[in-house]
């Protein structure tokens, strides 16, 4: 018996620490100027994060709940807390354009500002 306990001490001692992953971060691309002198941020982003708001959410390690989508012709709109991402193909690589949105005139502009963005 003593050679089963000191073989599972010498496994537990092996094993290496889990690191904790940490949410990607994307090189920016632009920023945009919003009206109220915010800005909104434009970075490519990992084709895996742009199935859906879920894949999104799930990307960037969020846990709030995902508060309103859209489908839009290149993308789709999420707002998770009080962060409004734009997601779109652009000459077939993905962008994220996101900024804070407080309320829905502010979230208007950033979805129009965001979908007019051309690199």
């Amino acid at each position: 018996m003593r050679r089963t306990s000191i073989a599972i001490a010498v496994l537990v001692a092996c094993t290496p620490p889990v690191h904790e992953r940490k949410p990607p971060k994307e090189k920016p691309l632009a920023t945009l100027s919003l009206k109220d002198g915010r800005t909104a941020i434009v970075s490519s982003i990992d084709e895996v994060a742009t199935a859906s708001p879920e894949a999104l959410r799930h990307y960037l390690q969020l846990t709030a709940p995902i508060e309103s989508r859209q489908a839009i012709s290149d993308g789709f709109v999420a707002t998770i807390d009080t962060e409004t991402y734009v997601i779109r193909e652009i000459h077939n690589a993905w962008v994220r354009c996101h900024a804070t949105a407080t309320d829905d005139a502010t979230r208007d502009e950033v979805i129009a500002i965001c979908r007019a963005y051309k690199p």
